[in-house]
């Protein structure tokens, strides 16, 4: 009677390790997964606020260009140095903070209009 009890408890033991083992890899797919995806959400939201501060910039300075301001100006805007200076019809932009990136817009006064837009380094 004995050998059939231990027997019993081998066959609860295993199952409980196949059921143990399944759910954990269930488990640790969902968390790559989950973690796959917040990498994923991150840089999607770091894109989008460089793309909000870069359209800030650039619209400051086409303004500026359409009024004939054109005055060198360094600002803070959402943890960032902008450092803006012309150069004629060029506009050399240094951001230093979250996003590093030094830039040039080149504008046509003619058609009021942005020609080029070029990233000289990225830092």
């Amino acid at each position: 009677m004995k050998y059939v009890y231990s027997v019993k408890k081998g066959f609860v033991f295993s199952y409980f390790l196949i059921y143990f083992c399944i759910a954990s890899a269930l488990y640790l797919y969902t968390m790559s997964f989950l973690q796959l995806k917040m990498t994923w959400l991150q840089s999607y939201q770091l894109r989008t606020e460089k793309l909000f501060l870069e359209t800030k910039i650039i619209e400051r300075i086409v303004y500026e260009y359409t009024e004939y301001l054109e005055e060198d100006f360094k600002e803070n805007w959402d943890e960032n140095e902008v450092t803006v200076t012309y150069d004629d019809m060029n506009a050399v932009i240094i951001v230093r903070g979250k996003f590093n990136f030094k830039a040039e817009l080149v504008f046509d006064d003619i058609c009021v209009c942005i020609l080029e837009y070029n990233y000289l380094n990225e830092e």
